[in-house]
């Protein structure tokens, strides 16, 4: 019997956030979050959160604000994020992997099956692209 390849979405975090510990898919409030969130829900068999600051996080898992970016972490700190996120994605290993995310997040996940629709575009674009998806069937 052949296994059917779980397609997991990766959305990365983002600097807007809400004020009080919650769930992590209620924490980010940048529209660029909100969306890339509604298209996994709706094209990936399961989502998890590329988060700076824990690595990756299940929707539901509670956590309180940070300020910690990518963006602001040295070569060698990002290489350990990337080291740590690819080992929380070993229980998940074979799946294929869907990144709604930056550069910086998708750089140390190479070694994945990774598809990145959105490669390239700038935030613009990717809130365009991401609402043009919105009103179409497939991927």
């Amino acid at each position: 019997m052949r296994r059917s390849v779980l397609r997991i979405g990766l959305v990365a975090c983002c600097a807007k956030k809400g004020a009080e510990p919650c769930a992590a898919k209620d924490l980010y409030l940048s529209p660029l979050f909100k969306k890339s969130r509604d298209w996994v829900e709706r094209h990936c068999d399961r989502w998890l959160i590329l988060s700076a600051e824990h690595g990756v996080l299940a929707p539901e898992t509670v956590i309180a604000p940070y300020d910690r970016t990518l963006n602001q972490m040295s070569a060698n700190d990002r290489r350990v994020w990337g080291d740590l996120v690819r080992q929380q994605l070993e229980s998940v290993a074979g799946s294929r992997f869907v990144a709604l995310a930056g550069v910086r997040y998708c750089e140390p996940l190479v070694a994945l099956d990774l598809e990145r629709p959105m490669a390239g575009l700038g935030i613009g674009q990717q809130l365009a692209w991401l609402s043009h998806a919105r009103k179409a069937t497939t991927f």
